[in-house]
């Protein structure tokens, strides 16, 4: 059924999605979500990373994969948004605790990532090599003191990449979740969703109804947030 679904649906737009990936996909009165994946190999991989965390219910229900293409769940209701922050907090932090709980074995130099985005900011002028020397070594003091881990992580924490329903909250944009540093998608947040002192309390909350939270100290957080700004601006140059 679910073959035919993909073969014979309207495949159109998907309000508020990357239209290079996500598709709406209508079969019969039924909506769904088609994502393409750029290869097969990535398709299989969060084909079965989704399995992995399908019980936990805060992702669509994967319903079939053929090739790099998957079908997901349609999830009605609408996006998140800015001012859900306060109201949705406790939910995306605990999505992001249960991401946090798989850990990841794929190779992710992260020293090697920095250095690439700090030497951008130098080549474009935009720190000197003072400025170079001070970053790179503010890293390396951070990183001896937290020793982060990689983990699987919700990467990209935007209100965009959640949907509301009925009062509850799904994580819908599937490649926000990656291999990453434990938490980087937490900094990305307070940055640019949860950003009063009672959001963040809650999202804490939530994260800790699920794992501790005791490893985000402040020294974590200003590691995170200079990974996270460094590689912001690297991105912005590259593009």
């Amino acid at each position: 059924m679910m073959r035919d679904v993909l073969k014979n649906g309207k495949i159109s737009k998907l309000a508020g999605g990357d239209t290079g990936h996500a598709f709406l996909l209508e079969y019969k009165g039924k909506k769904y979500v088609l994502r393409k994946f750029e290869d097969e190999k990535t398709a299989g991989y969060y084909f079965e990373l989704c399995k992995k965390l399908q019980g936990h219910g805060f992702l669509p229900k994967i319903y079939f994969k053929e090739g790099k293409n998957i079908v997901f769940e349609y999830i009605e209701g609408r996006d998140c948004s800015k001012k859900d922050a306060l109201k949705v907090a406790f939910q995306v932090g605990k999505i992001c605790a249960l991401t946090n709980k798989s850990t990841s074995d794929k190779d992710y130099n992260l020293d090697e990532r920095f250095i690439s985005y700090i030497k951008d900011l130098e080549n474009n002028s935009l720190i000197d090599k003072s400025g170079y020397s001070i970053a790179l070594k503010m890293y390396h003091d951070l990183k001896k003191k937290i020793n982060p881990k990689m983990v699987i992580d919700a990467n990209d924490v935007y209100p965009e990449n959640f949907r509301l329903r009925d009062g509850k909250v799904y994580l819908v944009d599937i490649e926000a979740i990656k291999p990453m540093i434990k938490g980087f998608g937490i900094a990305k947040s307070f940055v640019r969703w949860f950003r009063t002192p009672k959001q963040r309390q809650n999202f804490k909350k939530g994260y800790s109804s699920v794992n501790s939270i005791s490893f985000l100290t402040e020294d974590y957080l200003t590691f995170l947030y200079l990974n996270f700004l460094a590689r912001s601006i690297s991105i912005k140059i590259r593009l």
